[in-house]
């Protein structure tokens, strides 16, 4: 079997992987935020094309009869129009098939799983409104959201390339005889051949040709995982609040000491932001990563639940710490960790492990912690004493339990068919009485982010005439409104979750990838958008009829700083659409001109990881091992793990060696 000089146990090179299944699975402005909050910035507001405009005519939500199948095509049309107005326009659409459909298609009833919130979150509205057949709020991402989860999770299933795997794919072929790895060849999916190479445990028996074999089911929970590590860059969690830091922390009211931290809008872990604004932010801390990982498993069809230990502080209103998310396969929890940013490792190298392996040999978490060549150690958060009495919290919020998603699921079909609702209860009960559960949850982190969301709500119009609560949102515009506001980088953003990454010119149809370039505004640009015309036509600027001359140089400035913003996340998001779509030295290019790009290092805390992966997934160890050495994220930990991967790796190719 031929292989390449990078290593006796390389399969074909990349360049030539089309015969292989392994290759071809393929400064913001410092005005005042106030003014940015009012501010409707829609950079690049021209429509985009003739042929787009026509498609958004032929979808119009005003068809008599039509309703939902009108607002789907809505959801999934690349234009995103400014936010307010997708979100009515969507809301409206599904308010229209409430009032036309003949009546409920059933008996509905408050699934049991949700008493077991905590008590706060079952005392705010949107507790009792779960039987209530109108959609409003956040109603519309809610479905924006699961229709890209559900894209991505469509996309890993159909192609998903194997260099994202390579520790364990060199790891399996150096177990493998030449014959294995001859048949390996014609292999549909290649991860499913290392996984059960290196999980001999699993079954590979699947009696239903509908369902996925034991061994595929791990290989598909692997690949949502790896998407998820590399398209949610880690942010630092926030510290769950004290009663002493509770006041603080608060955005509009004086608080109780024992007040549900979200619904007084004080930050905490996991509830920050909504799955939407992860995705379409591309960052989170790891337990919102958690929550995108465990949506990717429901909509491929995999059990996932959020492990929980008990509290430590007793005088916290916090009812559990999370640990890590965790796979039902087989009767077995195979773990995942968010933090890390990797699977556990089980007793042989290249297994994953499972809840039962670790409770019977916690040396598997101990064995995680580190020290790094500065002399800083890393000490895994859980050890053996924690645990007994684990906690298996369903992650679903309050939308995928109502009455209305549940009418409006039962009424897709075809092309736009997705699981809206979400039978919890069910769901709960393939997890109870497993060894090392002892009970089963809701978890509150699906729930809690409305209540912290709407604080923020109110909090933004109490902010224009409060200045100590403008201070306490002064990270939104850095964060969220200049993405917010832009209408375009939000089509590009829409269309890279749809894995559109190239251009159809027939069809005059633009991709992911040529919108993101498109954004490569130079310093040009940006320094003459406040007094060249030219560059403000050509930016879809125009001054509004009757609108003041100092308001319409406000808007310039405050576009002036987002352009520097929009910039930069557009060349980090260029890098992983190029490694998306199948090539990582592009990738590495993009990511190797960033410093001069992002200008306030905004990416810079995420560009180590991505230069590693890539560096890996083009089969030079030496680099990546370099650079996950240097991650200084909130992700080093793993990153360091994973570093010692690429050594293992190197050692194994030099001892190899003749």
């Amino acid at each position: 079997m031929s292989m390449t000089s990078s290593g006796p146990n390389r399969l074909p090179a990349r360049a030539e992987r089309g015969n292989f299944n392994r290759f071809t699975r393929s400064p913001v402005s410092r005005l005042a935020w106030a003014l940015a909050a009012l501010l409707v910035v829609t950079l690049g507001c021209a429509r985009q094309e003739t042929s787009e405009l026509e498609d958004l005519q032929s979808v119009s939500l005003v068809s008599s009869g039509s309703e939902l199948p009108q607002t789907m095509k809505y959801i999934e049309s690349d234009e995103r129009f400014e936010m307010n107005e997708f979100r009515d326009k969507v809301n409206s659409g599904l308010n229209r098939f409430m009032s036309t459909r003949s009546g409920p298609s059933g008996e509905w009833k408050k699934p049991e799983l949700v008493e077991t919130l905590p008590q706060a979150v079952r005392e705010a509205p949107i507790f009792s409104q779960l039987g209530e057949d109108s959609f409003s709020g956040n109603d519309a991402w809610y479905v924006q959201e699961t229709w890209w989860i559900e894209k991505v999770a469509s996309r890993i299933a159909r192609s998903y390339p194997i260099f994202n795997h390579e520790y364990h794919l060199q790891l399996a072929l150096a177990e493998a005889t030449d014959e294995e790895k001859e048949q390996w060849q014609e292999s549909k999916n290649l991860l499913v051949e290392v996984v059960a190479r290196l999980n001999p445990d699993l079954s590979r028996e699947n009696p239903d040709a509908s369902t996925m074999s034991e061994v595929e089911q791990l290989a598909r929970a692997m690949e949502l995982f790896d998407w998820t590590v590399r398209n949610v860059q880690l942010a630092e969690p926030e510290p769950w609040p004290t009663p002493d830091s509770l006041d603080q922390a608060a955005l509009i009211s004086d608080p109780a000491d024992d007040a549900w931290p979200a619904a007084v809008g004080a930050k905490g872990p996991g509830y920050v932001r909504f799955p939407w604004q992860t995705l379409t932010y591309g960052k989170g801390d790891w337990l919102e990563r958690a929550e995108v990982f465990s949506r990717l498993c429901r909509a491929s069809g995999l059990s996932a639940a959020v492990l929980a230990v008990n509290a430590t502080d007793e005088n916290s209103a916090r009812p559990y710490q999370e640990w890590i998310p965790a796979v039902l396969i087989g009767g077995e929890l195979y773990l995942f960790d968010t933090r890390l940013g990797l699977p556990i490792s089980g007793e042989t190298p290249g297994s994953i492990a499972t809840l039962s392996a670790v409770v019977n040999n916690p040396k598997l978490l101990a064995k995680l912690d580190l020290t790094d060549e500065t002399g800083n150690s890393f000490k895994y958060p859980v050890g053996a004493d924690e645990l007994s009495g684990l906690i298996a919290l369903v992650s679903a919020g309050p939308e995928s339990v109502s009455q209305r998603m549940r009418e409006v699921t039962g009424a897709l079909t075809g092309d736009f068919r997705i699981e809206l609702a979400t039978e919890v209860d069910a769901l709960a009960e393939r997890f109870r009485g497993l060894p090392g559960i002892e009970s089963v949850a809701m978890w509150h982190v699906p729930w809690s982010v409305h209540l912290f969301r709407e604080q923020v709500g109110i909090a933004n119009n109490k902010a224009q005439f409060d200045p100590e609560v403008r201070a306490k949102l002064a990270w939104q515009p850095e964060n969220e409104f200049y993405v917010d506001n832009f209408v375009l980088f939000r089509t590009a953003r829409n269309m890279y979750l749809r894995g559109e990454f190239e251009s159809d010119r027939s069809e005059r149809k633009r991709s992911a990838l040529s919108y993101y370039f498109a954004f490569m505004y130079t310093d040009e640009d940006i320094s003459d958008v406040e007094t060249n015309s030219e560059v403000q036509e050509r930016l879809g600027v125009r001054k509004r009829a009757g609108q003041d001359v100092n308001n319409f140089q406000v808007q310039l400035a405050y576009l002036k700083g987002n352009m520097n913003l929009i910039r930069a996340d557009a060349a980090f998001f260029l890098a992983l659409a190029h490694y998306e779509n199948g090539y990582p030295q592009p990738a590495l290019n993009w990511l190797d001109r960033m410093p001069g790009l992002d200008l306030e290092f905004r990416w810079e805390p995420w560009r180590s990881y991505q230069k590693g992966r890539a560096y890996e997934a083009s089969g030079n160890y030496a680099d990546a091992a370099a650079e996950y050495s240097r991650d200084h994220s909130a992700q080093r930990h793993g990153s360091l793990i994973r570093a010692g991967w690429m050594k293992d790796l190197i050692e194994r190719d030099s001892g190899s060696r003749p």
